[in-house]
């Protein structure tokens, strides 16, 4: 599988970082950019992290175990936080993850939602917990529902409004075009 996490927990892949949002992660964020460089190395791209993700910040510092579920996307070269991808929580008792994403404008367009997503599936399938992988999206996305297209997700119906897609783990292979390692 790829997506295999190194000693820290983080992935890597051919071309960006994925670092867990775990607690000292999370409140550098809270922090600043100044306490994010310190601690990491890396600085917040210009509009990054969005409203949705600071407003998750509290959770995860209240509830650590939601921050294996949740990964910063760092661009190694550029030393920039560019977006976060991962789950909406640990697996439900059915064994089911919601993946999301979003990236700073200037980094999207560019396949890195793809890459992050492609090695985050790869690791939630081979969670023993995770049976399930689940996406929703704006019938309007384009850019989503082509990302939820190339990672094998397969669009089941509509649900409050928007596009629901599923991902059975047992189904998972590695992608054997997918050059993530550990890093």
């Amino acid at each position: 599988m790829t997506g295999a996490p190194d000693g820290d927990g983080a992935l890597q892949t051919p071309r960006l970082l994925l670092l867990p949002c775990l607690p000292p992660v999370a409140q550098a964020i809270l922090a600043g950019a100044g306490a994010l460089e310190a601690l990491l190395g890396v600085r917040p791209a210009a509009d990054w992290p969005g409203p949705n993700f600071s407003a998750y910040l509290p959770l995860l510092l209240a509830n650590p175990a939601r921050g294996r579920w949740n990964w910063l996307v760092i661009h190694p070269e550029d030393r920039l936080i560019i977006g976060d991808s991962g789950f909406h929580g640990p697996p439900d008792a059915a064994g089911t993850v919601e993946l999301g994403y979003i990236f700073a404008a200037a980094y999207r367009g560019r396949g890195y939602a793809t890459e992050s997503a492609r090695a985050l599936l790869d690791w939630a399938c081979a969670q023993p917990e995770v049976r399930r992988v689940v996406a929703n999206c704006a019938p309007g996305n384009r850019q989503s529902i082509r990302i939820l297209e190339k990672l094998g997700l397969r669009r089941v119906g509509i649900v409050n409004g928007e596009l629901h897609w599923t991902l059975d783990c047992r189904l998972c292979a590695p992608d054997p075009t997918s050059d993530t390692r550990s890093g």
